[in-house]
Parts: C-alpha cells; sequence; structure tokens
C-alpha cells in the first residue's frame, strides 16, 4: 500500500503504526515516519500540499500489512496520521521507532483539526486514522 496524505495545516507530520489483534486492539505504537529510511528531512508539511508515503524512491516503496511473527491473533494495522506546529526531538532510527507514553502527545487519539493559541500545549494540528484490517484465507 501507498498513500498520498494531503495535510489541511502547515506543521510537522508523523505516522505511527500499531499492529492489531483480531478484536481490533492496537499494540505497541511505533513511529514509522519520519526515519532514517522513510520521509528523513520531509515531515515539514505544507497545508494541501501532497505527501506521498512511502516515497517511490524510498526501499521498499510500499508498506505491506502483515505479522511480524507467526502471529496468530494478527487482525491488521491502525495507523495514525498526526500534523504539530513544533517537531519532536526524537532520535531517528533506521527502522521503526518504539514510543513510549509522552514521547508524542496522543490526546485521546480523537481525530480532529483544531487551532492552536500561542504558546499552548504540544496538542496536534490535526489527526486522521486509518485502520487496515487483513483477513487470513480459511483452510
Amino acid at each position: 500500500m501507498r498513500f498520498l496524505i494531503t495535510p489541511p495545516v502547515a506543521g510537522y507530520l508523523y505516522v505511527v503504526d500499531q499492529a492489531l489483534n483480531r478484536k481490533g486492539d492496537p499494540g505497541q505504537p511505533m513511529l514509522i515516519f519520519p526515519t532514517m529510511k522513510t520521509g528523513m528531512g520531509r515531515n515539514r508539511v505544507s497545508a494541501g500540499v501532497e505527501i506521498p508515503f512511502p516515497a517511490e524512491d524510498e526501499d521498499p516503496p510500499y508498506l505491506e500489512p502483515k505479522p511480524e511473527s507467526s502471529n496468530q491473533d494478527y487482525g491488521g494495522e491502525l495507523l495514525t496520521v498526526l500534523v504539530y506546529a513544533s517537531p519532536f526531538k526524537i532520535d531517528l532510527q533506521p527502522g521503526p521507532i518504539p514510543l513510549s507514553p509522552g514521547d508524542i502527545p496522543w490526546n485521546g487519539l480523537r481525530p480532529r483539526i483544531f487551532r492552536q493559541p500561542a504558546g499552548a500545549a504540544a496538542d496536534a494540528l490535526a489527526m486522521q486514522r486509518i485502520r487496515v484490517a487483513v483477513h487470513r484465507a480459511s483452510q
């Protein structure tokens, strides 16, 4: 899969992935954009300008929803797309970065767009959630 993300506001783009179990419960949040391989230096975005994710020059230029191991409870992925007014101080790594509580302010993960008053706490300017379900063929 590839996405064209069109942010409604200018800021800094982050994409967080969480594996879902078959009940739809999300697992460990992992920052997948930006990393040293995906979007390094490209997460500053302008309102209305499309951002391809992953970009065509990335290896691989697509996302493939699949379990990391032989997890029989795997049900898909939950991608959370966030735009913040300021960048976060996150040490980028070559691959996905495990997030701890407090690494990125989530504010209850409610999709929304809102304006920040000057000097406000770090709240997302925009957020969208994308649920990718994986259905297994029965044998």
